[in-house]
C-alpha cells in the first residue's frame, strides 16, 4: 500500500504559514512568546512523520513544547535543546524542519524508518554535538555537508544503506569523539585523512565493502582512541606499528579480513587493550612475546587466520584475561604452562592446530571455566584432574588428540552439557555418576580404551540426545533404564564387549534415529517393538549372536535407510515387509534363513549370502527356488499367455508411447539433476512415471500456492506420496530444471534430518515439472491454526511443533556445508506428521552459503512471504539467516496468538509483529495477545515464547539470536515442568565459527 503523500515543510506556502502562525497565536496562552517558534517547527515534523503507534500523540498546538515525547528544553529560556525520537517506529523521509530548532544539540531519530536520503542543506544545525540517524533507510552518499556541523562529539549513521567513499569533509570534524558508519554499503579505502580526528574515542567501521586496501598507519594518530572496529572491511597488509602509539586503546576488531601479519612490535604500549579480535583473516605471522605487556586484555581472539609459531609464556602475564580463542590457525609447540596463572579465565578454545605436549596439570585449578576445547590437535598425557573446579564448565572438547590416563576425577561436574572425549587413549572406568547428568546433551568416548558397564544412572539423562562409545571395551548387559533418557536420537555402541539379551527399550525412545549395536556378543531375540520407533533411520546388529525371527514390523519403518543384520543367527523366512523399505544398504548375510526372499527384494543381489535355506529366482548367489520341470511348465504357460495378450499389450504400448514408459522409474542419481556430492537422502522409490502423471487431477488436489499445485497420489504399491508440481521451464544446455524445481531438489537432496521433510525424487515434463515428497497427513500448522475453529492444538503441543522446526532450521544453518538459508519459512511450510510432528518443507527459495576465502559469502536475493519477510530485505539486498530467525519468530507469534501474520484488523500498514508490540504497550494488551484456547496452566512457558518471538523479529538483524540460541532458550521454556538449569548460552554466531 502506497504511503500517504506529506507535504515538506519547505513547500508549504507561505499563506499557510501565516495562517498557522495565526492560530497559534490566539489558541495558545501557555507557550512564552519566544517559544513559539519552536512550537511551529515541531508539528511541521510531526506533519512530515507517520506515526503508526502514536508516540506523538501529545504534540499539539495547544501545549507546551517542554512536555512533548522526546523534547527536552533549557530550562531557564523554554528553547528545545534535545530532540530524543530514537525508537519511536516513525516512519517517512528526514524532517528537514529540524534545523531550524536554532538552539537544538542533540538530535536522534535511531531505530525508525527514515527513508531516502538525507538532506544537502542542514546548514542550521551547526549547534549539534550528538546526531544519531542508526538503524534507518537511508540511502545515497554520506552526507558532504558535514564540515559545517563542526560542534559534532558524536555522530551515528550505522545501520542504513549509505555508499560510496568517507568524505573528505569528515576530517574536519575536530571535536569528534564517535564515529559510527559500520553496517552500510561503503566503497573506496578506508582514507588516511581520518587520523586528522584527533579527539576520537570510538572508531566504527565494521561489515562495509570497502575497496581491498591496507590499514592506514595514520590511525595511530588518533592518540585517545580506545575502540576500533574494522571487521569485514576488506584489509589487506599488515596491522601498522603506529597502532603502538594508541596507549588507550582497549578493543581492537579487525577480524574477517585479509591481514597478512601481525606487526610484532606494535603490542609494547597497548598496556589498556582490554579486547583484541582478528578472527577469520591470513595471518601469516606468530603471537608475539609482547603481548604479555596488554596487562588489562580482557579477551584475545586471533582465531581462524594463519598463525604460525608457539603460544609465548607471557599470555600468563594477562591476568584479566577472561576469553581466549586462538582455534583455527597453525600454531605449534606447547600449551605454555603460564595459563594457569589466568585465574578469570572463563573460554579457553585453542582448537584446530598443532599443539603437542602434556596440557598443564594446573590448569583450571582457580579459575571458572565454563568451555574448554583443545580438540583436533596432538596433545598428549593426562587431561587436568581440575577443570570443573569452578562449577561451571558445560563444554569439555579433547577429541582427536593422543590423551590417556583416566576420568574419574570428572564424576561431580554435574555442570557439563557437551562431553566430547573421542579419538584419544583414556582407559579405565567412567564414573558412574557421569553416566546420568541432567543437563548433559552429547556424549562421545569413541576410540578409546574405556572398559567396565554403563550403569542404571543413564535412567537421569533426560536431556541426552546423542551417545557414541563405540570402539572401546565396555562390557556386561545394556540396562533396560537406556530406555528412560527418552531424548535419545543416536547411540553407537558398536565394536564392545556387551552381551546378554537386547532389553526392550524402544516403546520409550520415541526420538531415536541412529541405533548401531554391531561387533558385539549380544544375543536373544529381537524385540518387535523395534517395529514402532518411527524416527529409526539407522539399525546396525550386525555381528552379534541374535537368534529368531526377523520382526516383519522392521517393514513399518519408512524413515529406515540402512538395516544391516548379518552374522547373526536369525531363522525362518525374510519378511515380505521388508520390501516396503526404501533402504541404500540392506544385509541379513551370514544367518540361518530359509525360504523364498521376497520379490521386492530382489534390487539388494548380494544381501542374502551363506545362508544356505533362502531361495530366490533372479539372484546370482543364491539357489533359484523352482525346478527345471517346473520352471518349463512356467515357460510353456507364460507362452501360451503371451500369444493370446499380444494384441491388447501392443495395443496399449502404442496408446501410451507417447505419453509414457511402462518400465518402472526408479529415483536415483540417473534421474534427477542434483548436487553430486551427497545423494543419501534420496530413498529408491520404484513407481510407473504414468501412475503419477495420470493422477495430477483436481480431485487429488490437497493445496495451492504461489509455486503451484500439491497433490495426494496413492501409488500402486498402497505407498501415499505428495506431488508438487511447478511450471516448466525451456531447456539451457543439458539441464530440463527451472531454477525452483533445481533449488528443491539440490536442497533437499544433500540434507537428511528428522525434522526436514524427505524429497524421494523429482520428474520433469515438458510443460511442468514435478517434485515427489513423503506424505504428511496432518497439512501445515498453518492449515490446523487458521483453518480449524477451534484450533485442535494444546499448548504441548504446540510447543513441540516449535522446538521441532527450530531443530530442523539450525540444521540448515550450521549443520550443512555449506549452510543453507530456507529464505521461505511461514507456518504453511511447516508440514506435521500424522503424530504431529513437525518437518521444514518447500525449498524452492533456498540459497546455499558458498564457502570462500573470508569466510561464508551470503547470497543476494529477495524472497519471502508477506508478513514473513524481514524488514532489512526491502532496502538491503543480502539474505542472511537472520532472515529466516525474523521469519519464525513470526510463526511463533502465530503459536502464541493463532493469529494470522497479515489481517486487516491490525491496522493499515501493519502485520502480526507491529500488533504485538502495539499491544503489549496497553495495559490489559498481553490478555488480547494470547490464544484464550491455551490453558492458563501453560502460561509461564507461553510468555516464554513469546519473549523468544520477540527476539526473533527484532527489526535489527544483529540484534536477533541465532537458531542455535533460539533452541536453547526453547528448551528452557519446556510446558510440562522438565526446564533445565542452563549453565551457558550456546557459543558462537556465524556457520563458520561454531565447534561442533
Amino acid at each position: 500500500m502506497e504511503r500517504p503523500f506529506r507535504v515538506p515543510f519547505s513547500e508549504l506556502s507561505t499563506s499557510y504559514l501565516s495562517l498557522f502562525l495565526f492560530l497559534l497565536l490566539l489558541t495558545t496562552n501557555e507557550a512564552a512568546e519566544h517559544s513559539i517558534p519552536d512550537l511551529v517547527y515541531l508539528m511541521a515534523i510531526k506533519e512530515n512523520l507517520t506515526d503508526p503507534y502514536q508516540k506523538l500523540h501529545n504534540w499539539n498546538s495547544s501545549s507546551s513544547p517542554c512536555t512533548f515525547n522526546g523534547v527536552k528544553c533549557d530550562k531557564s529560556s523554554t528553547h528545545v535543546m534535545e530532540l530524543d525520537l530514537g525508537s519511536f517506529s516513525l516512519e517517512g523521509s528526514f524532517p528537514t524542519a529540524v534545523c531550524n530548532l536554532q538552539n537544538i544539540t542533540f538530535l536522534s531519530l535511531a531505530n525508525n524508518s527514515i527513508m531516502g536520503e538525507v538532506p544537502k542543506d542542514l546548514t542550521n544545525c551547526g549547534n549539534l554535538s550528538y546526531l544519531n540517524l542508526s538503524q534507518n533507510l537511508l540511502i545515497g552518499a554520506l552526507p558532504d555537508f558535514i564540515s559545517e556541523l563542526s560542534s559534532l562529539e558524536v555522530l551515528d549513521l550505522s545501520s542504513n544503506n549509505f555508499s560510496g567513499p568517507i568524505p573528505l569533509d569528515f576530517a574536519r570534524l575536530g571535536k569528534l569523539q564517535t564515529l559510527d558508519l559500520y553496517y552500510n554499503l561503503l566503497g573506496g579505502n578506508i582514507p588516511s585523512f581520518l587520523g586528522n580526528l584527533t579527539n576520537l574515542v570510538h572508531l566504527r567501521l565494521t561489515q562495509n565493502p570497502f575497496d581491498s586496501g591496507v590499514i592506514p598507519p595514520e590511525i595511530g594518530n588518533m592518540i585517545k582512541l580506545q575502540q576500533i572496529w574494522l571487521r569485514q572491511c576488506n584489509l589487506t597488509g599488515e596491522i601498522p606499528d603506529s597502532f603502538g602509539g594508541l596507549s588507550e586503546l582497549q578493543k581492537l576488531d579487525v577480524s574477517q579480513n585479509n591481514l597478512t601479519g601481525l606487526w610484532p612490535g606494535w603490542t609494547s604500549n597497548l598496556v589498556k587493550l582490554t579486547s583484541l579480535q582478528m578472527y577469520t583473516n591470513r595471518l601469516g605471522g606468530g603471537i608475539p612475546a609482547d603481548i604479555g605487556k596488554m596487562s588489562s586484555l580482557e579477551m584475545l581472539d586471533v582465531s581462524g587466520n594463519m598463525l604460525t609459531g608457539s603460544l609465548p609464556d607471557s599470555l600468563g602475564n594477562l591476568g584479566k584475561l577472561t576469553s581466549l580463542h586462538l582455534m583455527n590457525n597453525q600454531l605449534t609447540g606447547a600449551i605454555p604452562a603460564s595459563l594457569e596463572n589466568l585465574t578469570m579465565l572463563r573460554d579457553l578454545s585453542l582448537f584446530k592446530n598443532s599443539l603437542h605436549g602434556e596440557i598443564p596439570q594446573k590448569l583450571g585449578r582457580n579459575t571458572q571455566l565454563e568451555i574448554f576445547d583443545l580438540s583436533e590437535n596432538q596433545l598428549s598425557g593426562p587431561l587436568p584432574s581440575h577443570l570443573c573446579n569452578g562449577g561451571k564448565l558445560s563444554s569439555l572438547h579433547v577429541f582427536s588428540n593422543t590423551l590417556n590416563g583416566s576420568v574419574s576425577e570428572y564424576g561431580n561436574c554435574t555442570t557439563l552439557v557437551r562431553l566430547r572425549l573421542s579419538k584419544n587413549q583414556f582407559s579405565g572406568e567412567v564414573p558412574k555418576d557421569l553416566w546420568g547428568f541432567p543437563g548433559l546433551e552429547l556424549v562421545e568416548l569413541s576410540s578409546n580404551r574405556f572398559e567396565g558397564s554403563i550403569p542404571t544412572d543413564i535412567r537421569n539423562a533426560k536431556s541426552l540426545s546423542k551417545l557414541a562409545i563405540d570402539d572401546n571395551e565396555f562390557s556386561g548387559e545394556l540396562p533396560v533404564e537406556i530406555g528412560m533418557a527418552s531424548s535419545l536420537s543416536s547411540f553407537n555402541a558398536s565394536n564392545n564387549n556387551f552381551s546378554g539379551r537386547l532389553p526392550d527399550i524402544f516403546d520409550r525412545l520415541h526420538q531415536i534415529e541412529i541405533l548401531d549395536l554391531s561387533r558385539n556378543s549380544l544375543s536373544g531375540a529381537i524385540f518387535p517393538s523395534i517395529g514402532s520407533v518411527w524416527t529409526l533411520a539407522l539399525i546396525n546388529l550386525k555381528a552379534n549372536h541374535f537368534s529368531g525371527e526377523i520382526p516383519t514390523q522392521i517393514g513399518n519403518l519408512q524413515s529406515l535407510t540402512y538395516l544391516d543384520l548379518s552374522e547373526n543367527h536369525l531363522t525362518n523366512k525374510v519378511p515380505a515387509s521388508l520390501g516396503n523399505l526404501h533402504l541404500i544398504f540392506f544385509n541379513v548375510s551370514s544367518n540361518q534363513l530359509s525360504g523364498l526372499v521376497p520379490s521386492g527384494l530382489i534390487k539388494y543381489k548380494r544381501a542374502f549370502l551363506e545362508n544356505p535355506k533362502l531361495c530366490g529366482d533372479g539372484f546370482a548367489d543364491i539357489k533359484p527356488c523352482t525346478s527345471k520341470r517346473g520352471y518349463l511348465k512356467i515357460v510353456v504357460l507364460t507362452g501360451c499367455f503371451f500369444t493370446a495378450s499380444v494384441v491388447l499389450v501392443v495395443g496399449l504400448w502404442c496408446f501410451y508411447k507417447r505419453r509414457s514408459k511402462l518400465h518402472p522409474r526408479v529415483i536415483n542419481k540417473s534421474t534427477i539433476d542434483f548436487c553430486p556430492s551427497k545423494v543419501v537422502s534420496f530413498r529408491k522409490l520404484v513407481f510407473h512415471e504414468h501412475e503419477i502423471v495420470n493422477s495430477l487431477s483436481e480431485a487429488n488436489v490437497i493445496g495451492t500456492g504461489g509455486a503451484g499445485k500439491v497433490y495426494k497420489i496413492i501409488l500402486g504399491n498402497g505407498e501415499t506420496v505428495a506431488v508438487k508440481r511447478l511450471p516448466g521451464s525451456t531447456k539451457t544446455g543439458d539441464s530440463e530444471f527451472d531454477s525452483g524445481f533445481k533449488a528443491e531438489i539440490e536442497t533437499l537432496g544433500v540434507i537428511r534430518h528428522k525434522n526436514i521433510v524427505k524429497l524421494w525424487g523429482g520428474i520433469s515434463l515438458s510443460d511442468s515439472n514435478l517434485l515427489i515428497y513423503e506424505y504428511m497427513s496432518n497439512g501445515s500448522i498453518g492449515n490446523m491454526l487458521h483453518d480449524q475453529k477451534p484450533c485442535s492444538l494444546d499448548w504441548p503441543t504446540r510447543y513441540m511443533i516449535a522446538l521441532d522446526s527450530a531443530q530442523g532450521l539450525a540444521y540448515l544453518h550450521y549443520d550443512c556445508n555449506p549452510p543453507i538459508i530456507h529464505c521461505d519459512i511461514k507456518s504453511n511450510n511447516i508440514l506435521l506428521d500424522e503424530e504431529l510432528h513437525a518437518r521444514v518443507a518447500d525449498f524452492g527459495l533456498a540459497k546455499i552459503l558458498r564457502k570462500c576465502n573470508k569466510g561464508y559469502e551470503t547470497v543476494f536475493a529477495v524472497a519471502g512471504s508477506y508478513g514473513y519477510i524481514a524488514p532489512e530485505v526491502s532496502y538491503s539486498p543480502k539474505v542472511t539467516a537472520k532472515n529466516d530467525v525474523y521469519s519464525f519468530g513470526v510463526v511463533l507469534l502465530e503459536l502464541v496468538t493463532s493469529r494470522r501474520p497479515v489481517d486487516p484488523s491490525y491496522g493499515e500498514g501493519a502485520n502480526i509483529v507491529k500488533w504485538v508490540n502495539r499491544m503489549l504497550e496497553k495495559e490489559n494488551g498481553l490478555e488480547e495477545i494470547l490464544d484464550h484456547q491455551i490453558s492458563e496452566i501453560y502460561k509461564d512457558s507461553v510468555l516464554a515464547v513469546l519473549r523468544i518471538a520477540l527476539d526473533c523479529t527484532n527489526s535489527l538483524p544483529f540484534n536477533r539470536p541465532n537458531m542455535r540460541h533460539v533452541i536453547w532458550m526453547l528448551q528452557s521454556a519446556n510446558p510440562n515442568g522438565k526446564t533445565r538449569t542452563l549453565t551457558t548460552e550456546p557459543i558462537g554466531n556465524e556457520p563458520d565459527t561454531i565447534h561442533l
